[in-house]
């Protein structure tokens, strides 16, 4: 977990030095999204290639690519019982998401994100919803999203685990049962499974009590920041017509937040050779 949360540390450090734009000039040329807020036009003209206007923007998606090289090569998730490995959930496919609460100036990083599900919007009974510590697991309606918040900048920030490869702890690849396939009773591995809320199948287990020998860990492994991931928009993302409450418009979200692994992994074996 060291070695992911000083990736954290570093991604909020260099956050703090980016700025948004101040101005868009663009009003006659896209009268498409004229109604969107202001951010929300940066995001449309990011996916007409306007990149003079959204360098910054450019800068954040740069370092949120270096932050899913740490979520998808730098380390896994461990389910321990009784002081042994049972689970080992390695992400494959990553979605981020951010949401700064309440105003900031013109010339500060104003991002407004709000499909998010933790976040002040009243829906947990609460008018201020506290900040989770870096690296909590918050599961969701979606799956399983990992936090790095930041209370400092007032910033809601998670990674979202969209795929994902389960092993047992011998790193040997799970079966199941393939039902999805018209093959009834038949099984087979399972390399990136795109069921996000399936994680609740295996993501369980979380203890009550101290000291009985299961836990739920991230486990750092080494990591070549030569690996590349491809990059693309989120799954089932619209572009908000409000900046606080997920109103979608038949716009798609086009930021690349999307971040997925490129290769199969090659320290995960199917032992038992099928």
């Amino acid at each position: 977990m060291e070695k992911l949360s000083k990736a954290i540390d570093n991604f909020w450090e260099r956050l703090d030095n980016i700025n948004l734009i101040n101005e868009i000039n663009a009003e006659e040329k896209y009268n498409d999204i004229q109604k969107l807020s202001k951010f929300n036009k940066v995001i449309a003209l990011n996916s007409l290639n306007d990149l003079d206007q959204s360098k910054d923007l450019g800068h954040l998606e740069r370092e949120f690519y270096k932050l899913a090289l740490s979520y998808i090569y730098g380390g896994h998730i461990e389910l321990k019982f009784n002081e042994a490995t049972i689970y080992k959930i390695y992400t494959d496919t990553v979605e981020f998401y951010i949401h700064c609460e309440g105003y900031r100036r013109e010339d500060e990083l104003n991002i407004k994100d709000p499909i998010m599900y933790h976040r002040n919007n009243g829906k947990l009974g609460l008018k201020d919803v506290p900040y989770l510590p870096v690296m909590t697991l918050n599961a969701h309606g979606s799956g399983y999203d990992i936090t790095f918040e930041t209370p400092h900048s007032k910033y809601r920030a998670s990674a979202l685990i969209r795929k994902y490869t389960i092993t047992n702890g011998e790193d040997e690849l799970i079966y199941r049962e393939c039902t999805s396939k018209g093959k009834e009773g038949q099984f087979e591995p399972i390399l990136r499974d795109h069921r996000s809320t399936l994680l609740y199948d295996i993501l369980n287990g979380f203890p009550l009590t101290r000291d009985n020998g299961s836990s739920v860990l991230w486990i750092d492994d080494s990591i070549e920041y030569n690996m590349k991931l491809k990059v693309s928009s989120r799954a089932n993302v619209f572009i908000s017509s409000d900046e606080e409450k997920y109103k979608r418009t038949n716009l798609k979200d086009l930021r690349p937040w999307q971040f997925n692994i490129c290769q199969d992994r090659k320290e995960i074996k199917d032992k038992k050779g099928k």
